[in-house]
C-alpha cells in the first residue's frame, strides 16, 4: 500500500500573506470572497482569519492585538506576535487575489487526498467496489458543488444592486484635479516645467496651501526621483521657501524597476502619503518599446491597483513627444495611448511661442482645466497662475488690431490682411473692441456696404470715454470699462 504523506497540500505563505496584508490595508477584505476559515491549513490561522471576519462586521479595526482579542472571544489563541510575522510577510503585497486562489486550491487538493484515503481505507476493509464507486461519487460531487459554489460567489454584481449603491464621493488630493485613490500624468517637453511644477504641488500639499489657486487635502508628500541630483534638488526645494514642509524624497536612481511599486508599497504604508510622484515614471517602467501597448498597460497596471488601494494620489511625470505642442493632449504623449488610457487626469505642460507657458488638463473625473498661462519665478521657482490662455490669446489680438488701426476706416478684410495668422480670432478681437468701444464701426455689413472700422476721434467718444495721448493698455482698459 502507498502510505499517503504525512503533510497535505497546503499554502502556508499565502495564507500569512492574505492574513497580513488584511491588516496593513483593510479594503482588501473585499478581495476574500468564496474564502473560509475550513480553507486554511494550521488552526492558528483558521482562528485569525474567523476574528479578522468577525471585526470587519463589527466595523472595528483590524490589527495585530485586536485580532488577538477577537480570537480569544470566540474561544480560540492566537499569538500577536505571530500575527505581527504574518504583517511582515505581507509588506509589498497590494493585491491578493492570487493568494487566495492559491488556498482555495490547496484545500480543494486536500479534501481530495482525504477522499482516496477515505477510499483506501474501504478499500482494506472489505467494501465492494459498487460501494467504493457510490462514496466517490458522493463525496467528488459534494467537492465539486462546493467548487463551483465558491467561483460563483467572485464577481458578479446584479444591475439592480449596483444601481442600488449610493454614489461615489470622490475625495481630491487637489480640489478638481488630483482624486485620491486616483492615478495622474503630468507630461510636456523636455525643460518646460513640469518637474517644478510637480515640486510645487508636493509642497502645497504638505502644507495644505493652495496649487495653482485650488485647495489642497494637507497632508505628507513622497517625491521618487530618478533624475536629479540631491543637491539640486536640496537647493531647488531651499529656494523655494520648503524648510519644514512635510515632504519625503527617495533618490531613486539605480532602482531596479521591478522594485519600485514594491518600494512605494512599503513607503504609502509607513508614511501614509497624500501624493507620491515619480519623476519620470519611465525610469520606473523599463520597457525598450514604450510604444507597444500591451507591455506599455501591463507595466503600469501595478501603478493603478497601488492607487486604487491606498487613499493617495499617484502622479507619473512624462515626456511628450515630437510635435507636442500642436497635437491634442492625449495624442501629444511620448509613446503608448495606454499612457493617456490609463490615467485618471492627464495634465499637458506647454510653452507657447509667445513663451507663455500653459497648463490644461484632460480628466475622468471633474471638470478639465482649461489651458491656463502659468508663470515660472526664475528666483524662487513658485508656479502661479497667470489667467485663461484663450483670453490672453484674444487681448493679444485685440492690441495687434490697434496697433494696426488710424483715423482712416477700413473693413474688416484689411485688418486681417495686415495682421496675419488666424483671420477667425482677428474677426473676434475686432467685434470685442467694438463692443467695448474701442473702435468706430460705419457701413450697414452688406455687400457693397461693408462695416468699416477706425479708431474713435475725442468726439465719438463721450466725456468720461475721453482716452488722453500715451495712455497705457491698464488705463484704456480702465477708462473702456467704467
Amino acid at each position: 500500500m502507498t502510505p499517503f504523506p504525512d503533510e497535505l497540500p497546503n499554502a502556508e505563505a499565502e495564507e500569512s500573506m492574505v492574513i497580513g496584508a488584511v491588516m496593513i490595508n483593510p479594503e482588501l477584505i473585499d478581495q476574500l470572497a468564496g474564502l473560509s476559515s475550513r480553507d486554511f491549513y494550521l488552526p492558528a490561522k483558521r482562528s485569525a482569519f474567523e476574528a479578522i471576519l468577525a471585526l470587519h462586521k463589527a466595523g472595528e479595526e483590524i490589527t495585530p492585538i485586536s485580532i488577538h482579542y477577537a480570537a480569544r472571544d470566540l474561544g480560540k489563541e492566537v499569538e500577536v506576535v505571530d500575527l505581527s510575522s504574518m504583517l511582515d510577510d505581507a509588506r509589498g503585497v497590494t493585491l491578493i487575489n492570487r493568494q487566495v486562489k492559491m488556498i482555495r486550491d490547496a484545500a480543494i487538493k486536500r479534501r481530495i487526498v482525504k477522499i482516496a484515503a477515505s477510499l483506501q481505507a474501504g478499500a482494506m476493509n472489505g467494501k465492494t467496489p459498487h460501494e467504493l464507486i457510490q462514496a466517490a461519487d458522493l463525496e467528488f460531487a459534494t467537492l465539486k458543488e462546493a467548487a463551483t459554489s465558491d467561483r460563483a460567489k467572485v464577481p458578479l454584481t446584479s444591475l439592480d444592486d449596483l444601481l442600488a449603491e449610493p454614489e461615489e464621493e470622490i475625495s481630491w488630493a487637489v480640489d478638481g484635479l488630483f482624486p485620491l485613490h486616483g492615478i495622474g500624468l503630468m507630461a510636456s517637453k523636455p525643460k518646460v516645467g513640469k518637474t517644478m511644477t510637480a515640486l510645487n504641488m508636493v509642497l502645497a500639499v504638505s502644507r495644505g496651501d493652495q496649487f495653482l489657486g485650488r485647495a489642497t487635502h494637507k497632508g505628507p508628500a513622497v517625491y521618487f526621483d530618478f533624475e536629479g541630483k540631491r543637491g539640486e534638488t536640496r537647493q531647488t526645494m531651499a529656494r523655494m521657501g520648503g524648510d519644514g514642509a512635510n515632504v519625503f524624497f527617495y533618490f531613486a536612481r539605480g532602482l531596479p524597476p521591478p522594485l519600485v511599486v514594491e518600494t512605494a508599497t512599503r513607503v504609502i504604508q509607513e508614511i501614509k502619503p497624500v501624493v507620491v510622484v515619480f519623476d519620470t515614471i519611465v525610469h520606473a517602467l523599463g520597457l525598450p518599446d514604450l510604444n507597444s501597448y500591451g507591455e506599455v498597460t501591463l507595466a503600469l497596471r501595478p501603478f493603478l491597483d497601488l492607487a486604487r488601494a491606498f487613499p493617495c494620489h499617484l502622479l507619473l511625470l512624462h515626456h511628450n513627444g515630437k510635435g507636442g505642442d500642436t497635437r491634442e493632449a492625449g495624442d501629444a504623449v511620448m509613446g503608448s495611448t495606454a499612457f493617456y488610457g490609463i490615467v485618471d487626469t492627464l495634465v499637458t505642460l506647454r510653452k507657447r511661442e509667445s513663451k507663455a507657458r500653459t497648463i490644461e488638463s484632460s480628466q475622468r473625473y471633474g471638470e478639465d482645466l482649461p489651458e491656463t498661462i502659468i508663470h515660472l519665478d526664475p528666483e524662487t521657482g513658485i508656479v502661479s497662475p497667470r489667467g485663461d490662455m484663450k483670453e490672453f490669446t484674444l487681448n493679444e489680438r485685440k492690441k495687434a488690431v490697434l496697433d494696426s488701426m488710424s483715423a482712416d476706416p477700413i473693413p474688416e478684410t484689411a485688418i486681417k490682411e495686415i495682421i496675419g495668422g488666424n483671420g477667425g480670432l482677428t474677426s473676434k478681437a475686432v467685434r470685442a473692441l467694438f463692443d467695448e468701444g474701442r473702435l468706430s464701426r460705419t457701413g450697414n455689413g452688406r455687400k457693397g456696404d461693408p462695416f468699416l472700422y477706425s479708431l474713435p476721434s475725442v468726439h465719438d467718444l463721450p466725456d468720461e470715454m475721453f482716452i488722453p495721448a500715451g495712455a497705457t493698455d491698464a488705463e484704456i482698459d480702465a477708462i473702456c470699462s467704467a
